[in-house]
């Protein structure tokens, strides 16, 4: 057999791709059979809001004085019969606490000032727990603006007693630029791929900072939100899987988030992300080997150790090697068919996450943006994930 365009023979090819073809492609197939599947056949399932726990929303602010009184307007607006909003003010340097104030005047939030000069979001997330009362605690980033019903949509699934955490369904509200777009293209797979596939299996680990509730009596019993990793959302959410309980996704509740617009930003944000990831895994690292935190749990750490890190470097050692093992075959040829399967699989990806996501036709325009990503994006992603593990291996530290 042969194939025209490329010039080569099926085992040409098959050996060129032997990696992705191998590890990567039935893993693709396999999630994306699941996930339509589970979309043909769900059932939907409403509580009644008045039967609905009450919800304690907690959004630490540092310098956020430019948007915090758009956040506040928009939870106040939110329809849910007993919830309480609290805005912890972080240390601001501007007009974050005068800009609230006024909403606490009238009873619509409560409003707390932390002092210490040296805070980060888990020791705001830690100080403000000790002012609200509700059953379930939703934590929100001051930038993040939630759809009409998505407060609802992520208290619901706490109808399950076996589940002591939900992740939201976190969006780009900002996509101007080129690097806006192509960031909402990622977040789109990663939510309704990714974290809609890992909650099907029950292998969830991380509910976002950005939009993420939880049971309040679990998080208390395992201690909370601790400050040893720069990753708190991964961390409790590690700590809760621990508990032999589930944590689901919920994909209608969904958040807008505004992601960074320059790519130094990008850059050291993903380089936080990355090298938080790593921490937290070898914080957890129990967790990889004793069955007594559930299989799925061993297996979800196993899993996302081997796609994340392990195959990062199988990834590049891999391409950075085609040449020497194909010496005979063009270079131009072992690129173009390389490419080729990475756009198809992304393809079929993208065409599935449109399918199942609850937005559908209207994230269309984002197929456009499949060959940026391929040729662009993930390389450079790629780059900067290595860079953030290998600084964690180090022992070096991760600036914020």
């Amino acid at each position: 057999m042969y194939l025209p365009f490329f010039e080569i023979s099926l085992i040409e090819a098959a050996l060129i791709l032997f990696v992705p073809l191998i590890l990567e492609f039935p893993r693709v197939i396999v999630k994306c059979t699941i996930l339509l599947y589970e979309k043909i056949a769900k059932k939907e399932s409403r509580l009644p809001v008045e039967s609905l726990p009450k919800v304690s929303i907690v959004v630490p602010a540092h310098n956020e004085g430019a948007i915090i009184d758009r956040t506040i307007e928009s939870l106040v607006a939110l329809a849910l019969p007993e919830k309480e909003i609290l805005i912890v003010d972080d240390n601001s340097s501007d007009d974050t606490y005068l800009k609230a104030k006024p909403y606490a005047i009238r009873g619509d939030i409560i409003l707390v000032r932390k002092r210490e000069r040296y805070s980060n979001k888990a020791m705001a997330l830690i100080y403000g727990v000790k002012f609200i009362s509700g059953d379930i605690i939703i934590c929100i980033d001051a930038d993040t603006i939630l759809q009409n019903e998505s407060l609802i949509r992520i208290v619901e699934p706490f109808g399950n007693p076996e589940i002591v955490a939900v992740a939201g369904n976190i969006r780009v509200y900002n996509t101007q630029s080129l690097l806006e777009k192509v960031q909402a293209y990622e977040y789109l797979l990663a939510m309704e791929m990714g974290r809609a596939f890992q909650s099907l299996i029950q292998s969830l680990l991380i509910v976002p900072g950005a939009f993420g509730a939880f049971r309040r009596k679990t998080m208390e019993s395992i201690g909370g939100f601790d400050t040893d990793t720069i990753t708190e959302d991964f961390d409790l959410t590690i700590k809760l899987r621990k508990t032999g309980f589930q944590v689901a996704f919920a994909q209608d509740a969904i958040a807008w988030t505004v992601v960074p617009n320059r790519l130094s930003d990008w850059a050291r944000q993903r380089i936080r992300w990355a090298y938080g990831q790593l921490q937290s895994i070898m914080k957890h690292k129990d967790m990889l080997v004793n069955v007594n935190f559930g299989l799925n749990s061993v297996l979800s750490m196993v899993d996302m150790l081997y796609m994340d890190v392990f195959m990062l470097f199988v990834r590049m050692f891999w391409l950075l090697s085609l040449p020497l093992f194909f010496p005979a075959i063009p270079l131009w040829k072992v690129a173009s068919l390389t490419l080729s399967f990475y756009l198809l699989m992304e393809l079929i990806q993208a065409m599935v996450a449109l399918i199942i996501s609850p937005r559908g036709k209207r994230e269309l325009g984002c197929l456009v943006l499949i060959p940026i990503v391929i040729l662009f994006y993930r390389p450079l992603h790629s780059f900067v994930r290595l860079f953030a593990y290998l600084k964690a291996m180090l022992g070096l530290k991760a600036a914020w």
